[in-house]
């Protein structure tokens, strides 16, 4: 500021004085790239009170402003935001209010306003904080760091709806793109989604990552090129807050190691400069023939110093994907000498991926690291699987000299194609029990296919059998192991089912199929049984010349019929151990039935297999007439499964005959069951989960019953 006096010879006065106080009133242009603006220097105001405002412009009002204001060394206490204090706005409404007050804050916070934001900074005495503020923009071009945030609803944080943002990141060249997110929350995959491509080009070929959903601690992202794009896609519901991220640079450290039957070993010694402006992050990948797994034997790592211990680290995942499990972050020592060096580790299956991420407090130091990868002959045998018309396959894990001195745990991964449905006959399922710490299984083999997974673990006495339906997908079948003990193992046949003239021979089974154009199926359960069977949906492919009947082969009788969409259950109790199922154009067809002893009536009482990806229903047999009843069901899934049960309807008579008419439920354990939960009178139960495998439902009436019955739906949950 220069001030200038001037006067001359025929004007006197008594003069002037005035005052000089510095201001602290800012005008700031907003751009892409995070600013930063320290606090008011104390020494500059002399001992006056503060009075500051700061505006932060946009280039127009399409433009959002976000501006974070936080402490600088000890946070600011409680008392002192009484006296310093900041009050926020952002751009009025244009009904002729030029600002609109977001309110009184304290460190830390973030305000954000299309177009504008102004903070008016108020205190007795000085404060340290720092302010940052940057744009965020639907998209943009960006040579440099930045962050990486949606736009967002001022009010909610919400990101907004039907938007596509594209961001193209251009790299220096040998340069490779970090994404670091801090946080990531969107709407679940198919409505929302973040694409990450590599290249500037959105295909499918050049796509390296789809996010979307809520990610508790998301993955940091590398794209092995200099150039990426980022595509943000909303759809018009549902929005979250979003998601946080830096966008960096680093050298392009990135490497495949491939091992083969002429290089089945290699030793993989890197050395490297970091410096403090710019860390290190390189991925490195390998990958054997399918029929093996790859061990890496840490033979040296130096990466730290006294000055920092933790700085850099070397990370292994079992799988070149992202989600791949965490086989240990080794941090090495000054010498290489640590504890982590000379230790080995395997992957599950053929690949493998490693990560170093270096860091250093010094203007630069030299890191290195000596690894060892080995590929190894797993036991597992084929992996690949192309199921023929009339071909079985014979899949199956035992103690003996391949599996007793195999180092680290068994993990095996065969792929079913199939077009149609399969059927698994498990001849021998015994593995390790449940465990009673985390109520999961420890040793398994898990079933898998597009939206449905399962886990089988336990001791299984009896076979069993499971049709699933595969189609377009695959079938996979994981198996895993700590290490196999003596008597154990599993061994399973797999076919392939035809869609028509099927029998169904098991005592309880729940049926999904489709496409039958003209079948004839049969149920049939030893004699002595009856059937119980419940026709929950069948849709058909036209409106002319269709039907799905089911008849009593005994007598030859139709005892259910229909040519119309049938989306309600319906129950059929009958006394027969043979049924006749009748299709004509049916597309999709969903039922189960169960059996009864004879020696009781037709429905009360038997065992059933619930499991799978559809539930299954269960209501009370006839109960007309002045008789009483008591039935008994066994419902089982398999271990490591949960029961769940909601009614449809409900109504045992009145609560005063509660211990003669109502329905209980036991948790069935081997000489010895409990009561969890009895219900009677006529009003609906809540829905409600037993965690246990097996259950026994017992229902009783007696000769004065006034109710009506009732009707559960029964749901294996994982």
């Amino acid at each position: 500021m220069r001030v200038i006096f001037q006067t001359n010879s025929n004007i006197t006065g008594d003069g002037f004085s005035f005052q000089v106080f510095p201001s602290c009133d800012t005008l700031l242009l907003v751009g892409a790239e995070i600013q930063t603006l320290a606090g008011p220097s104390w020494d500059a105001f002399r001992g006056q009170k503060f009075n500051c405002s700061y505006t932060f412009l946009a280039p127009d009002d399409h433009h959002q402003v976000v501006v974070s204001v936080r402490t600088r060394g000890r946070p600011w206490a409680l008392y002192a935001c009484s006296r310093s204090y900041f009050e926020a706005y952002r751009r009025g409404n244009g009904d002729g209010v030029v600002e609109e007050s977001i309110g009184k804050l304290c460190p830390e916070f973030e305000v954000k306003g299309n177009g504008r934001v102004r903070l008016h900074y108020v205190s007795q005495l000085s404060r340290w904080f720092e302010m940052q503020y940057q744009l965020i923009q639907c998209g943009g071009n960006y040579s440099k760091s930045f962050t990486l945030r949606p736009p967002q609803n001022e009010d909610s944080g919400e990101y907004a709806h039907n938007t596509v943002c594209e961001w193209r990141v251009t790299a220096p060249p040998q340069h490779a793109v970090v994404i670091e997110f801090k946080y990531f929350d969107m709407e679940i995959c198919g409505f929302d989604s973040l694409t990450i491509y590599r290249g500037h080009v959105a295909s499918e070929e050049q796509r390296t990552d789809l996010l979307c959903g809520n990610v508790t601690n998301p993955a940091t992202i590398m794209v092995n090129s200099n150039e990426a794009l980022i595509v943000l896609s909303t759809d018009s519901s549902n929005s979250y807050r979003g998601f946080l991220a830096s966008v960096r640079f680093t050298p392009n450290c990135n490497e495949h190691v491939a091992l083969d039957l002429e290089v089945p070993r290699m030793s993989v010694m890197r050395q490297y400069a970091v410096n403090i402006s710019e860390p290190l992050l390189c991925i490195f990948q390998a990958s054997a023939p399918p029929d093996y797994r790859i061990s890496l034997e840490v033979r040296k790592l130096q990466l730290n110093d006294i000055v920092c211990r933790t700085c850099s680290y070397l990370e292994i995942h079992d799988s070149n994907e992202v989600e791949g499990q965490n086989l240990g972050r080794y941090f090495g020592g000054i010498n290489g000498n640590e504890p982590s060096n000379r230790t080995k580790v395997f992957s599950s299956f053929w690949d493998m991926s490693f990560k170093l991420s270096a860091n250093t407090r010094q203007a630069q130091r030299n890191i290195s690291f000596e690894l060892i990868l080995q590929m190894e002959r797993t036991v597992c045998g084929q992996g690949e699987y192309d199921l023929g018309l009339n071909e079985t396959i014979t899949l199956g894990m035992q103690y003996d000299n391949s599996t007793r001195f195999y180092e680290g745990s068994i993990q095996c991964l065969w792929i079913i194609k199939n077009k149609g449905d399969v059927e698994l006959d498990f001849r021998k399922l015994r593995l390790k029990e449940i465990s009673q710490r985390t109520g999961k299984c420890t040793d398994y083999i898990k079933l898998s296919k597009p939206y449905f997974s399962r886990s089988y673990c336990g001791q299984h006495d009896k076979s069993f059998k499971i049709v699933e339906a595969v189609n377009e997908s695959n079938l996979q079948l994981d198996f895993h192991s700590d290490g196999l003990e003596e008597s154990q193992g599993f061994e399973v046949i797999i076919r392939r089912k035809s869609k028509c003239n099927r029998n169904y021979t098991e005592p309880s089974q729940v049926i999904v199929t489709g496409n039958h154009t003209n079948c004839t199926d049969y149920i049939r359960v030893p004699r002595g049984y009856s059937i119980t069977l419940y026709v929950m949906i069948v849709l058909f492919d036209s409106f002319d010349n269709n039907y799905f009947r089911v008849i009593d082969v005994q007598s030859n009788r139709t005892i259910y019929t229909n040519s119309d969409i049938q989306w309600e259950t319906k129950a059929l109790i009958t006394s027969t151990n043979e049924l006749r199922l009748e299709s004509r154009r049916v597309s999709s067809l969903k039922f189960f039935y169960f059996s009864t002893s004879n020696q009781f009536p037709g429905g009360c009482g038997g065992d059933l297999a619930v499991g799978g990806s559809v539930g299954s229903y269960l209501e009370n047999p006839s109960y007309e007439g002045r008789n009483s009843s008591l039935c008994t069901w066994k419902i089982s899934v398999p271990a490591g499964g949960s029961l769940r049960f909601s009614f449809a309807e409900f109504n045992m008579g009145s609560e005063s005959n509660c211990d003669l008419d109502n329905v209980r439920f036991y948790d069935s354990v081997v000489d010895d069951q409990r009561l969890v939960k009895k219900i009677c009178g006529s009003r609906i139960s809540d829905m409600f989960t037993i965690p246990k495998n097996n259950v026994i439902i017992v229902a009783k009436k007696s000769q004065n019953f006034d109710g009506l019955g009732f009707r559960m739906y029964i749901k294996e949950i994982g």
